[in-house]
């Protein structure tokens, strides 16, 4: 679990994101452009991880 400083909990939402929905997130029709900007941006971030064993 991340640790974020009390002073911007607040300010700080706790989505749970299931890989699995991200992956497949690409022809899902987001009615908040936010939402669809956030998963755009993780596509993105754990496509780069993609084929590179990022666990070790």
């Amino acid at each position: 679990m991340l640790e974020i400083p009390e002073k911007v909990r607040p300010m700080v939402s706790d989505y749970k994101m299931n890989l699995l929905q991200l992956r497949a997130s690409e022809t899902c029709d987001f009615q908040d452009p936010e939402v669809d900007a956030v998963f755009d941006i993780s596509r993105s971030i754990y496509g780069d991880l993609e084929g590179s064993d990022h666990r070790k």
